[in-house]
């Protein structure tokens, strides 16, 4: 099955210099927790409601206050719509990461695909479900915490 299948296309996405506010409201419109940054028409990153969570809490000052290119992931973890589905299942479990944009071979942005949108395609197919099982797992598993002495 093709990314292209089962994708979201009317995706929401922010710029850069948009407020962590503006990026609030993609995401109360669109009814999601990721959205993709876009600059110059391409893919520069995404933000998701938990860096924007940990982000207003830790600076104390108004979510309107704080730019998206301050918190935002710069290098995105992207699929193609022609992408098996299997593929993207890979990306999220190597990355450890649910959601993925999904972008043109310009890296232009064409819509999101979730690995809740894997598991609502894959009702009849037990493969794709192990698969789906498993990423969740990668995904959520916990990682240790590896301070650095700074010296």
């Amino acid at each position: 099955m093709k990314v292209s299948k089962i994708m979201t296309r009317s995706a929401g996405y922010c710029g850069p210099g948009d407020s962590l506010a503006a990026a609030v409201s993609i995401m109360w419109r669109y009814d999601c927790g990721f959205v993709p940054v876009v600059e110059d028409e391409m893919v520069a990153g995404v933000i998701t409601d938990r860096d924007i969570a940990i982000a207003a809490g830790g600076r104390h000052l108004p979510a309107s206050q704080i730019r998206v290119s301050e918190v935002s992931t710069r290098e995105a973890v992207t699929c193609l719509a022609s992408d098996e589905v299997e593929k993207a299942l890979k990306k999220m479990k190597k990355h450890r990461i649910r959601r993925l944009a999904v972008v043109d071979r310009d890296g232009a942005l064409e819509g999101v695909v979730s690995i809740a949108d894997v598991l609502f395609a894959s009702r009849n197919k037990k493969k794709l479900r192990k698969k789906v099982l498993s990423t969740l797992r990668a995904v959520s598993e916990p990682q240790p915490i590896v301070l650095s002495e700074v010296g």
